[in-house]
């Protein structure tokens, strides 16, 4: 499964007439909805500052628990673990690969890492 680059939004009404703006959702969640409480849909880096205020678990113990659940999830997936589970994609040279959904970073790696604050600059 991939994420879509570019959706549409909920028309206030159905069957609307007109022109449509698509929202680009390339950096994250980009179609809030309203009723829904503020802290359920802050970004991924202030809910990492969120954590490190409220439980006391720093940036770099986050970023240490994102590179290992990437490093299970690749050697799971390389392993056949998945393979039932998965589907199944062409790939540009004509044989068939799983198609993890980027379920899995192999390269990820602690130096490699986000902004280093969203609340403290």
């Amino acid at each position: 499964m991939s994420r879509a680059p570019w959706v549409l939004p909920k028309p206030a009404r159905g069957f609307p007439a007109g022109d449509v703006t698509a929202v680009s959702t390339t950096l994250g969640w980009r179609l809030v909805n309203q009723r829904m409480p503020k802290e359920w849909t802050v970004s991924l880096g202030e809910a990492n500052e969120q954590l490190a205020d409220r439980f006391g678990i720093p940036r770099e113990r986050q970023d240490a628990f994102a590179v290992r659940s990437h490093t299970l999830a690749d050697r799971a997936w390389t392993a056949g673990f998945y393979d039932e589970a998965g589907s199944w994609a062409p790939s540009p040279i004509g044989s068939a690969s799983p198609a993890t959904g980027g379920a899995s970073r192999p390269c990820a790696s602690v130096s490699v890492k986000a902004s280093p604050s969203y609340w403290r600059t």
